[in-house]
């Protein structure tokens, strides 16, 4: 949520604003089906998140960009 204030500001000024999050912590903290206790993620399990979908990532922003120049 760090952008938000970002684009609040940027959008008073008028500016377009494309937000594109990869999250690789979601439901850190939250108890899964079946156990007592909240798993605790740690830094290296976020990490091993980002590598795994780093291709398909980048191919997605590698498509993205073009077509976002040529609609202007």
């Amino acid at each position: 949520m760090s952008t938000v204030h970002e684009v609040i500001v940027a959008r008073h000024m008028g500016i377009e604003v494309l937000g594109i999050s990869l999250v690789t912590n979601m439901a850190a903290g939250v108890i899964r089906e079946g156990s007592e206790t909240a798993e605790t993620i740690q830094h290296e399990d976020v990490m091993e998140i980002g590598r795994r979908v780093e291709s398909q990532f980048t191919g997605l922003l590698t498509a993205l960009v073009p077509q976002l120049a040529a609609a202007k």
